[in-house]
């Protein structure tokens, strides 16, 4: 599981901090046994990607 996670981040050209959080995620998620391989993956890209859009919104909140 962890190669597929590592290629689906290159595929998605994941910055290497995400990437890292990417992998955690991947971690979290299966080890709750509960989802399918394909679930965890974009499960995890998805809580990537809704910390990245947070961190946007946040980062123009404090410019105005």
């Amino acid at each position: 599981m962890k190669i597929l996670a590592a290629k689906f981040a290159g595929k998605h050209e994941l910055l290497v901090e995400n990437t890292g959080k990417f992998l955690l995620e991947v971690d979290r998620l299966k080890s709750h046994g509960q989802f399918s391989d394909a679930e965890i993956l974009i499960g995890a890209y998805t809580k990537i990607l809704e910390s990245k859009n947070a961190l946007k919104v946040c980062a123009t909140e404090t410019k105005t």
